[in-house]
């Protein structure tokens, strides 16, 4: 059974691996602006961006992800974004976003802003990628760490209504990694600029990122679900756990489903999400909560409608603690290279090995490998990433 949250976080799963362009159009207007509501700058911005078909879609993109070079057509559709991304500069400065304030979920779109904000993410992003060509480094940082504010409106100070606490985090997330991607592509070029690095080395000290760890989502995600599972609130369970074109499935499960059944599911889910709580809590190393998380997700029995129940319910544990360590590599690699580029700026060289003291390869616990190239260096992770078998590394080509 594919749940209508999961089936929507395994969407947001394939875009983090940049597979999925941002998409066009506009949500619908709910309410007037509000200054205390940062959701209320960011529906202006949707409102005001330029508008652009999938070709123009796909080639903003492409340069967001460092995989295009800014060209004319992509600097003329920017250019008309300027008034849209000033309200983002705006609403990064706003502490308070309550999306539901704003926009009205419905059955046909019930994350009305997630696309908007996804497709603001890549404006942003590609202009960073715009001022790195034109030798703006400073500016080109200052956009890239936007996307700290911005993924942590994105997960939101509440629970949206019909929307999977975990589907939230994936897009924040998304739009973090996003950011640290194009930094470490900064970095390099501006390693010559031992002010500027150093004014990075200070924002970047500061970015625990913990509220953007996947044990926040986690927990608001099981009292919600818990909360679901009583006969009282079986039409909201359902909606959560089935697509609508599952009629059959739902009907089967009306038939099993009473008030012993959902209170041996609470008990099972209850039990298993707060295994997995305390996993991501206690010191381990990655193979170790991987394959702690993997025996969890397996922890099921077919045959006992109850446990089949607490299972379907069950976000994807493994695969979000991936996106959570990705998030977290990207950031010990941007700050493990701002250090590397400020001692070259100091010997006027790079190090023959690692020097003592950086941030360490969250997938191993060590440091990274270090590789002098003729272009500059790289970071490469000790341990591949499970599931997408990937070794991550991280260049910096300098000026």
């Amino acid at each position: 059974m594919m749940t209508h949250f999961h089936a929507t976080a395994k969407m947001l799963l394939v875009s983090l691996a940049g597979d999925k362009p941002a998409t066009p159009g506009l949500s619908r207007r709910v309410a007037p602006p509000g200054p205390d509501n940062a959701a209320s700058l960011y529906r202006q911005a949707f409102l005001l961006l330029a508008t652009w078909d999938a070709k123009a879609a796909r080639r903003i993109d492409l340069v967001a992800k460092g995989e295009r070079a800014p060209d004319a057509t992509v600097r003329q559709y920017l250019q008309g974004c300027c008034e849209a991304i000033e309200r983002v500069e705006a609403a990064a400065r706003v502490p308070a976003c309550n999306w539901e304030a704003e926009f009205s979920p419905g059955p046909d779109d019930p994350v009305p802003h997630l696309t908007q904000m996804r497709r603001l993410a890549f404006v942003l992003v590609a202009d960073a990628r715009v001022r790195t060509a034109d030798g703006d480094y400073r500016g080109a940082l200052e956009r890239c760490l936007m996307m700290r504010p911005f993924a942590r409106h994105l997960a939101g100070d509440r629970p949206i209504a019909s929307l999977s606490p975990t589907i939230q985090y994936l897009s924040a997330v998304a739009s973090l990694i996003l950011g640290y991607r194009c930094m470490v592509d900064v970095i390099g070029p501006a390693s010559d600029e031992a002010s500027l690095l150093r004014w990075l080395k200070d924002e970047v000290v500061t970015a625990s990122d913990l509220d953007l760890r996947v044990i926040r989502p986690f927990k608001i995600e099981m009292g919600l679900m818990i909360d679901l599972m009583r006969m009282e609130n079986l039409s909201g369970l359902i909606e959560a756990l089935y697509n609508s074109y599952e009629d059959e499935s739902i009907a089967e499960f009306r038939a099993v489903a009473n008030e012993e059944m959902l209170t041996k599911a609470r008990k099972l889910y209850s039990a298993r999400m707060r295994s997995a709580l305390k996993a991501l809590s206690t010191p381990m190393s990655y193979e170790q909560l991987h394959a702690r998380l993997r025996k969890i997700e397996k922890e099921t029995d077919t045959d006992d409608p109850a446990s089949a129940l607490a299972e379907s319910s069950m976000p994807a544990l493994s695969a979000l603690f991936g996106v959570q360590i990705r998030t977290e590599t990207l950031l010990s690699a941007v700050r493990a290279g701002t250090e590397i580029c400020l001692w070259k700026g100091e010997m006027g060289r790079l190090p023959h090995a690692l020097p003592p003291g950086l941030p360490k390869d969250p997938f191993s616990g060590e440091d990274f490998e270090y590789e002098r190239t003729a272009e500059g260096f790289t970071l490469r992770c000790r341990v591949r990433e499970f599931k997408t078998e990937r070794l991550h590394e991280f260049v910096f080509a300098l000026r």
